[in-house]
């Protein structure tokens, strides 16, 4: 696919969606910049006023696997004490003289936004220390992490150190066996490709995989970076109005027939719990696939509906001031953290 010339993004317009720019697609220079422009300037101010923060999640993996940030990436990742959560709060007017600003929306963490319409973001998840462990207050995970966010306190006292695009930060001591048996699993040194939609797999834990689980895995990242391609095809992707259109017409539950076709093949046991629910998600995806592809008359009015009461919702959660996490089977920020 011929590469299209794009205008880098800066503090006064919105990031890049290089997620809709088709296969192969990674972060573009400008969106780097101000990923590392938000991670050096809110290390130093937490460093600054003795709050205790390290590297996490996808952040942390790309220092360690390559010492740099994961080429897909689109957010960066901290981890914060829940205790230090008002001293951070307190730094708003901080953030604020630097351009940036404090999203506090979502459950279990809070959002440094690098400008007003620039939504480039980085996350500091909050964590509860009990009996020696650290748990997590949002527990969202990905595949193969339903049960391996909480960790031993051995790990932050003391904090160890690694770097980013050359330059030192905070972050787990014994850091390989952080990333391996409490983030990614004892894969975690090998790239994988991104899924970037959210809500297309359920929790499970990383003992369950196996090459079933694999194969879904892989058929939902397929069908995914088609979806992608798909979308990047229109002239009008990198509007944000075009975006939600696009995915309010997505199907909201997949068709039962394709999901036993998916079950049908080579899967001769009786299905795990597991197993059903990325079967959905397979099912799911290629169906939006196979709408995008194959457009007919039919769909017209079925997805004027899905469009009108998905942005009803959306627009109503903002009103509201809390996360939506109801609505889009498939949101645009939940990539693959794991790289």
């Amino acid at each position: 696919m011929e590469r299209v010339s794009r205008p880098p993004c800066t503090r006064s317009t919105r990031a890049c969606d290089y997620w809709n720019w088709g296969p192969g697609a990674v972060r573009p220079a400008c969106c780097t910049e101000h990923l590392l422009e938000l991670i050096g300037f809110t290390s130093d101010l937490l460093a600054r006023r003795g709050i205790v923060h390290w590297l996490d999640f996808g952040t942390l993996l790309g220092a360690v696997r390559e010492g740099e940030l994961i080429a897909w990436d689109g957010d960066a990742d901290f981890s914060i004490l829940q205790s230090q959560e008002q001293a951070v709060l307190a730094l708003g007017d901080e953030f604020g003289a630097a351009g940036h600003r404090l999203d506090t929306s979502h459950h279990g963490l809070i959002r440094v936004l690098y400008s007003k319409a620039n939504a480039a973001q980085l996350d500091l998840f909050m964590w509860q220390t009990s009996d020696g462990r650290l748990l997590p207050l949002d527990k969202h995970a990905w595949p193969g992490m339903a049960s391996r966010l909480a960790f031993s306190e051995r790990f932050i006292a003391p904090l160890g150190e690694v770097s980013l695009h050359g330059r030192a930060y905070p972050a787990p001591a014994h850091v390989h066996e952080f990333l391996r048996e409490h983030r990614y699993g004892p894969g975690y040194a090998t790239p994988a490709p991104p899924i970037k939609s959210a809500g297309l797999y359920q929790d499970f834990d990383i003992e369950e995989t196996t090459p079933e689980i694999e194969r879904l895995l892989e058929r939902i990242g397929a069908g995914d970076r088609r979806l992608g391609e798909l979308r990047s095809r229109s002239r009008f992707s990198h509007h944000r109005a075009f975006e939600l259109w696009q995915k309010a017409a997505l199907p909201i539950s997949p068709n039962t027939r394709r999901v036993r076709a998916v079950l049908a093949e080579g899967f001769r046991e009786r299905p795990t719990p597991t197993v059903e629910g990325l079967a959905r998600s397979v099912a799911l995806v290629e169906q939006a696939v196979c709408e995008h592809e194959h457009p007919s008359a039919g769909l017209v009015i079925r997805r004027a509906e899905r469009r009108l009461r998905r942005l009803t919702e959306v627009l109503l959660a903002r009103m509201r001031r809390r996360p939506h996490r109801a609505g889009f089977p498939f949101g645009v920020e939940a990539a693959e953290h794991s790289g």
